[in-house]
């Protein structure tokens, strides 16, 4: 755009560019390419113009919490989800923002999420947890909280496991008693490897009870 002339037939010109990318300036005086000693320089237009991403926008940055909605997170199994830093103009800042993520359970304990700069835009945020329940999510972009931010979800627990796990209806030396033709009630409260109780339905597909008499169990043994 022609801002105007200077005087002594030199004019001032001004462009402004919104995208990223490698670009192109052609400058021409009665249709001859002209560069900045004249026409008799070697480097004459059209020059390249490299147009780098603005300075990161808090507001338009972004959280891509998915992977850690509807119970995807259990205990002791790394979770992961990511942040998207961008410019004013919605274009990806290429990396070197600082970018903070806190992760805390519902009492109070944090735990410092490790953030991954891909150096595209893209941060990768990974933790790994072992108490089941609520948690907070606060994610910060030079101490600012992002939009979104904070955000909850829940973490389930892990798979059952057997040493954990608490049983009732056997006697201590593992034996118990009952009349013919009555029955017997054991019950089997089902743990993660970190002790957290399974919820409803969540551990009975884990656990198996088998019935077999004491001739069957010698002969497993032999």
């Amino acid at each position: 755009r022609l801002v105007g002339p200077l005087g002594r037939g030199v004019f001032r010109y001004t462009y402004k560019v919104t995208v990223p990318g490698r670009y192109f300036l052609r400058i021409q005086a009665s249709g001859i390419a002209i560069g900045p000693g004249g026409t008799n320089k070697a480097s004459t237009s059209p020059f390249s113009v490299e147009v780098t991403s603005a300075e990161t926008s808090n507001a338009l940055s972004q959280i891509d919490k998915s992977t850690l909605m509807d119970g995807k997170v259990q205990t002791g199994q790394p979770a992961q989800f990511f942040i998207y830093t961008k410019d004013a103009f919605g274009n990806p800042v290429l990396g070197g923002d600082d970018v903070q993520v806190v992760v805390t359970n519902q009492f109070q304990y944090d735990t410092v999420a490790s953030v991954t700069d891909n150096v595209d835009g893209k941060y990768t945020v990974d933790f790994t947890v072992s108490v089941a329940g609520d948690y907070r999510v606060s994610c910060l972009l030079s101490g600012v909280p992002l939009p979104g931010s904070p955000f909850s979800f829940l973490v389930t627990p892990g798979a059952a496991n057997g040493k954990l796990s608490k049983l009732e209806g056997i006697n201590v030396n593992g034996s118990t008693a009952v009349e013919a033709g009555q029955g017997g009630v054991i019950k089997v409260q089902a743990m993660d490897a970190f002790g957290n109780p399974k919820t409803a339905g969540e551990g009975q597909d884990a656990v198996k009870v088998k019935f077999f008499t004491s001739s069957a169990r010698r002969a497993a043994n032999d």
